[in-house]
């Protein structure tokens, strides 16, 4: 019984992971072709954030967005079949052992997401944040029923859309080790490249540090529940990855080789772990401020390169602004509990209330 569990979470995971990949190759085709799976799969798990939180704004989260979500995926798919399946092919042709490794990893995770959820925070405050997102669209002044359902994060409205149909209401059984498997894809390579020692570079080695929070998240951390932390960090470190592996070229490569949609996926990324968790803030917008001055040093037309900085901010802004507009709908603050930018709205939570859960969050 616990394989089959397993089985049908990796099945799930395997089928989510292709229809993120449809929508994420409906927006890149708008800047390239040839982009890659996984430059398709974070896009598209960006702009279904993006979509989630918008929708929420006047509507709650049922199947309904789910579907959209879905037929937009599988339109992606259609109309690029013949891509997906020359990177699939060339992907399984040439490491096959790394592919059947990171289903194996894959495999692991979908196991321990069928144990018992023991994350404390989700009975406080996270299965009761999806049960609100899943019924009524935002509820303005929430917070003041109970504090911590002003803490804003989108993980929250993820875990409310993958909540649907067959895994209704047990979408924190999916979400973390999801997200999980998905940097397993980013690192397998880089790590055998360096055990193989071929083609090293200062990136490979970045990522291959970054497997040691992912085999201690694999093995030991408690991955179901309504988890923010583990999200927002496996976002920022591929994002990070991302913008290390841009400085690691040459002059001679970055103009050659550098994709420069990359560098706009990555500062929507940088963008989307703050959605995800208000303390990567600081980090965040310090290395979104790099990649806005990678992209303008980008050896390309200045008209081509101002379209990649007009991209890098739209998308930044389409995460973020929404964002903003939930934090500010639930609790009156733009960053709740922070107390800074407060709006002066019938809802606003007391702002001794709100310094009071500042507190217990800065303690």
């Amino acid at each position: 019984m616990l394989l089959l569990s397993a089985l049908e979470i990796f099945l799930t995971w395997a089928f989510v992971a292709f229809v993120l990949i449809g929508i994420g190759c409906v927006v890149l085709a708008l800047f390239a072709k040839g982009h890659s799976l996984h430059d398709t799969f974070w896009t598209g798990l960006s702009v279904s954030v993006a979509v989630l939180e918008i929708w929420n704004l006047v509507s709650p989260v049922t199947s309904s967005i789910t579907l959209v979500l879905l037929a937009l995926g599988i339109l992606g798919l259609a109309l690029n079949r013949s891509l997906v399946l020359s990177r699939l092919l060339t992907a399984w042709q040439n490491s096959r052992a790394l592919f059947l490794l990171g289903a194996t990893l894959a495999l692991l995770l979908a196991i321990r997401c069928c144990g018992p959820c023991e994350y404390y925070d989700t009975g406080l405050y996270g299965a009761p944040a999806v049960r609100w997102i899943q019924t009524f669209p935002i509820v303005p002044g929430l917070a003041n029923l109970h504090g911590r359902l002003g803490y804003n994060s989108s993980v929250f409205l993820c875990i409310a859309a993958l909540g649907q149909g067959p895994w209704k209401d047990l979408g924190f059984h999916l979400f973390t080790g999801f997200l999980l498997s998905a940097l397993w894809v980013t690192l397998l390579p880089a790590c055998a490249r360096i055990v193989r020692g071929v083609a090293i570079s200062p990136a490979d080695w970045f990522h291959s540090i970054l497997a040691v929070p992912a085999l201690f998240w694999t093995t030991r951390s408690r991955i179901v529940g309504s988890q923010t932390d583990e999200p927002a960090a496996i976002v920022a470190f591929v994002a990070a990855g991302f913008l290390f592996a841009d400085f690691c070229q040459t002059p001679r490569q970055d103009q050659q080789t550098r994709p420069p949609t990359r560098l706009v996926l990555t500062a929507a990324l940088f963008t989307l772990a703050v959605a995800f968790k208000e303390s990567t803030a600081v980090f965040a917008f310090l290395a979104w401020c790099l990649v806005v001055r990678r992209i303008w040093q980008t050896a390309v037309s200045p008209q081509n390169r101002r379209v990649h900085l007009a991209a890098a901010s739209f998308f930044s802004a389409v995460l973020l602004l929404p964002w903003l507009a939930r934090s500010i709908i639930l609790s009156g603050y733009p960053f709740f509990p922070a107390t800074i930018f407060a709006f002066p709205v019938p809802w606003k939570v007391p702002l001794s209330a709100a310094r009071w859960y500042a507190l217990g969050v800065q303690s």
